[in-house]
């Protein structure tokens, strides 16, 4: 192996004597002709031998690099001197295989390279390889070289130092500092290793002085270490780093289960849920509200002097505000529900029960215990049972997807207007009065509930229980729907909450 710079270096050169060998001319000329293994060389006395064709009279040597390429260094002119005196030949090597004669009718030469034209960045390890074209049999015997150099030296770079990694989740990120000797020639790239295997990176371009090693196993302790590379190959790898055990982040801790803030003094009297089912309000008679969940309060008639008890609260279709209603027909609204009228300076046949809001949130229905209906917003007027004989007064509705609405008496008497009817209890004997009502998610059904906290369900409504038959501290006073659940939740009027296939978030 030799090494070049832009300069001259010297090899001593030795060769079996070629016993088949004639004197030449004092000089000779290596000619490059093409990108061939075997060169037209032109011989001593003027001989030639083509590309390929057998040349006995001298043994041939390629020059290659440290990977076994042949030199190829584009434009730069390469002068091989015999020692005769007077005696020299030229080539240029840009694109082609670079071949020279290594012997002379003595059987010993020695040459100089010359590269006067090479760039400083292009030094690189070389070797002399002996060829020999296919002779007569038993006429050549293997060539040895000996080789020396005063050329300067390339090496593989120094080791990468001060190594370190820190834990992430299934991955580590690795620091290190370049190592000082590159070799004599740049660093091309780096790569960092984990041990215990398993962790991955691509090589990084020279500049890098960190990694993130990825595809690791969280719970298991790596060190890694890293390789700097240049034109000439690896380095030593590095010391490694300090162990480190990557490991899953640590999970929030769960938020404080939902509980009832306990505001409202006077008895609950109805309930409204978030359509996430997230959430859900209470009200009382006074107005009060109490959020529970992710519900938001967004205000409440607490504190103002009313005219009529607040007997109802539903949300808007988003969630994002709530309406109040009172015995009077007063409308109070909160959060983005908006007025859009109210009966509080009328005078009613009979108190208003409850309150329904279109599907757009632009409007609402008030119905009375006679079943009086009063339409306010985009909300249609679709009938009532106002001025009708009921058997039993009326106490809540609920709005349907077709833009109507359905009421319910304490009888569990249904009237539908612009809805179909999925079934009433009109007919049966209830335990305790029906008070309150609400709808499925499609619409296609609906549950109402009676004081003593049974259940009824008609079309789609899907029955999760009840709290019929049980002891009760107080009266159920309304129910509402968990959407996403398909369950509901039923509030007692001093503010129990009893959950249904829904989420309990709390009570007063």
């Amino acid at each position: 192996t030799n090494t070049t710079t832009p300069g001259t270096d010297t090899m001593g050169v030795s060769t079996s004597i070629d016993t088949t060998q004639v004197q030449s001319s004092p000089g000779f000329t290596i000619v490059a002709a093409g990108p061939a293994t075997q060169l037209v060389v032109n011989g001593g006395g003027g001989q030639t031998s083509a590309i390929g064709t057998p040349f006995p009279k001298h043994l041939g040597a390629t020059v290659e690099d440290a990977a076994g390429n042949p030199v190829l260094v584009a434009g730069t002119m390469v002068t091989f001197t015999a020692p005769a005196t007077g005696s020299s030949g030229t080539f240029n090597t840009g694109g082609t295989n670079v071949t020279t004669v290594a012997t002379n009718s003595s059987g010993t030469a020695t040459a100089s390279l010359l590269t006067p034209n090479a760039p400083a960045s292009s030094p690189g390890t070389f070797s002399v390889v002996a060829t020999s074209p296919p002779p007569p049999p038993g006429t050549l015997t293997p060539a040895t070289f000996l080789e020396t150099s005063t050329g300067a030296t390339v090496t593989v770079p120094g080791q990468p130092t001060s190594v370190s990694a820190t834990a992430g989740n299934a991955s580590a990120t690795v620091n290190w500092a370049p190592p000082a000797n590159t070799g004599g020639t740049p660093i091309l790239n780096f790569t960092v290793t984990s041990s215990p295997p398993g962790g991955t990176t691509a090589p990084l371009g020279p500049s890098a002085t960190s990694a993130v090693v990825t595809g690791l196993t969280n719970g298991t302790a790596y060190t890694f270490t890293v390789i700097a590379h240049n034109a000439q190959g690896p380095s030593i790898a590095s010391v490694p780093s300090n162990s480190v055990t990557p490991t899953a982040p640590t999970p929030p801790p769960p938020p404080p289960p939902p509980s009832g803030n306990g505001s409202l003094p006077s008895p609950v009297t109805g309930m409204a849920a978030l359509p996430n089912g997230t959430g859900y309000w209470l009200t009382d008679a006074q107005g009060g509200v109490s959020a529970h969940g992710n519900a938001v309060n967004y205000g409440s008639m607490a504190g103002h002097v009313l005219n009529a008890p607040v007997n109802h609260i539903v949300a808007t279709p988003d969630g994002k505000g709530y309406w109040l209603v009172a015995a009077d027909g007063g409308t109070f609204t909160f959060g983005n529900a908006g007025f859009f009228g109210s009966t509080g300076n009328k005078v009613l046949n009979a108190p208003v029960v409850d309150i329904a809001p279109t599907q757009s949130g632009k409007g609402y229905w008030l119905v009375a215990s006679d079943g009086g209906i009063f339409s306010f917003g985009d909300a249609q007027f679709h009938g009532s049972m106002g001025g009708q004989p009921l058997n039993k007064p009326v106490v809540g509705m609920s709005a349907g997807p077709n833009g109507g609405y359905w009421l319910v008496a304490t009888d569990g008497g249904i009237f539908s207007f612009g809805e179909p009817f999925y079934g009433s209890t009109g007919n049966i004997v209830l335990n305790q009065p029906v008070n309150g009502m609400t709808v499925t998610a499609s619409g296609h059904g609906y549950w109402f509930v009676a004081s003593d906290g049974g259940i009824f369900s008609f079309g789609d409504a899907q029955f999760h229980g009840s709290m019929g038959g049980k002891t009760l501290n107080a009266p159920i006073v309304g129910m509402a729907a968990s959407l996403p659940t398909g369950g509901y939740w039923l509030v007692a009027s001093d503010g129990g909450i009893f959950a249904f296939s829904a989420p309990f978030l709390g009570a007063d």
